[in-house]
């Protein structure tokens, strides 16, 4: 299941919880963060998916509200 937590054993803190994102990478995330993110309705994502994501968002709506620099 993509977003979710997963139990790998080991010495992380009874607050951190492991993350399997789309990407395939396994990320230590807080787990009142992952909860928030779950309630939320939200997809739990690896910082580097998440940062992609944020980039290709504000490059469309400037895209939107600025058009293409092409078109002048």
């Amino acid at each position: 299941m993509i977003g979710s937590i997963v139990e790998m054993g080991g010495h992380c803190a009874p607050d951190i919880g492991k993350v399997y994102c789309e990407c395939g990478s396994i990320v230590d995330l807080d787990r009142s963060f992952i909860n928030l993110k779950r309630k939320l309705g939200k997809p739990i994502e690896c910082p580097t998916c998440r940062n992609n994501r944020i980039s290709h968002d504000i490059d469309a709506l400037d895209r939107h509200f600025f058009g293409d620099e092409d078109e002048e």
